[in-house]
C-alpha cells in the first residue's frame, strides 16, 4: 500500500494515498476493534502518523505540538448491527501543560490541551448503515484537507495568530499558548482579531472580568470569560486598565433564544430550565 510522505515541517493539502482502498470490516468485529482497524489502515497510509490505541486516535507531531484525530464510538454502535465513530481534532503540547502546572499564578487552566475542534460531523461508518455518514475511503481526503493543515497553523505563534479560525472554541487557549512560547506580539494579535468588531456586550464582559480579577479557587465556572479576562493581564498581553484593542461592533440586540431552545428540547424530554448567558 502506498504511503503519503510528509517532509519535515510540511503538511500536504488534498493528498491521497497511492492505494486508498479501505479495509472491509466484518460485522462480527467489536466496534472498538473496528476503530483500531481503521486507525491502523490510516497509519499505514500516512508516514509519521502514530496510533494511540488508549485514546482511539491518530497522532502527528511537529516540534512540541501534537495533532490528534480522535475516533469516538457512537452510543448506537453494536456488534453485528453497525459501528460508527464521531471525529474530533485536538492539538496538545506537553510542555505547555508542564508550564501551566509550574505557573498557577498566571493561568487557571491545567493540562496540555491547546485546541479542540469539538465533534466534526458527519460520523464515520465502519460497517452497517452508511446513510448520512462518511465512508472510510472519504477519510484520506478529509485528513489531507481539514486535519493536517493544522500542523502548519501551529508551526509558530505568529502563524497561529494570522491563520487561526476565530470561530473555533479555543481562541483564549491559543492566546495563552502563544504567551507560553514567549511571543506576546502574536498573543496580542490573536486577541485583537478576536475582539475587533465584537459585540459591545462581549467587550464589556471582558473588561468587567479584568477589573474583578481571577475568581477564588473553587469558584464554579459560569462563564470562561470571567477567568480569561484577568488572565490576559497576568500573562502581560494587556497592561492593567489598558483598553481592549480594536473597536466594538454594532450594538445590535442579542436575541434571547431560551424559549425557542426549550421548545426544541422539550421534544426529547422534560425541560426544567434553559439559561442563556
Amino acid at each position: 500500500m502506498g504511503r503519503i510522505r510528509l517532509r519535515p515541517g510540511t503538511a500536504r493539502r488534498n493528498t491521497s494515498p497511492v492505494d486508498p482502498r479501505p479495509p472491509i470490516i466484518d460485522p462480527d468485529v467489536a466496534p472498538r476493534d473496528a476503530i483500531h482497524v481503521a486507525l491502523t489502515w490510516l497509519a499505514e497510509i500516512y508516514e509519521g502518523a502514530t496510533v494511540i490505541r488508549s485514546k482511539q486516535a491518530l497522532r502527528w507531531t511537529r516540534g512540541t505540538a501534537q495533532l490528534e484525530l480522535h475516533f469516538q464510538s457512537s452510543t448506537y454502535s453494536r456488534r453485528e448491527i453497525g459501528a460508527w465513530a464521531h471525529l474530533r481534532v485536538q492539538v496538545l503540547d506537553p510542555g505547555f501543560g508542564r508550564w501551566r502546572a509550574r505557573n498557577p499564578n498566571l493561568t487557571w487552566r491545567t493540562g496540555p490541551l491547546v485546541h479542540s475542534s469539538g465533534t466534526l460531523p458527519p460520523s464515520v461508518v465502519l460497517y452497517g448503515d452508511g446513510a448520512g455518514s462518511r465512508r472510510l475511503d472519504d477519510l484520506p481526503a478529509f485528513i489531507g484537507t481539514d486535519v493536517l493543515p493544522l500542523l502548519e497553523t501551529f508551526a509558530s505563534p505568529a502563524r497561529l495568530a494570522s491563520d487561526y479560525d476565530l470561530g473555533a472554541m479555543s481562541v483564549f487557549s491559543c492566546i495563552e499558548w502563544s504567551a507560553y512560547k514567549d511571543d506576546i506580539d502574536a498573543a496580542r494579535l490573536l486577541l485583537t482579531r478576536h475582539v475587533d468588531g465584537a459585540h459591545p456586550a462581549l467587550r464589556a464582559r471582558l473588561d468587567q472580568a479584568r477589573a474583578a480579577g481571577l475568581p477564588a479557587p473553587g469558584t464554579p465556572i459560569a462563564n470562561d470569560i470571567d477567568w480569561w479576562g484577568p488572565t490576559l493581564e497576568r500573562l502581560g498581553i494587556l497592561a492593567p486598565g489598558e483598553p481592549l484593542p480594536g473597536t466594538a461592533g454594532p450594538d445590535v440586540a442579542i436575541r434571547n433564544e431560551s424559549s425557542r431552545i426549550a421548545a426544541i428540547l422539550s421534544e426529547f424530554g422534560h425541560v426544567v430550565d434553559v439559561q442563556a448567558d
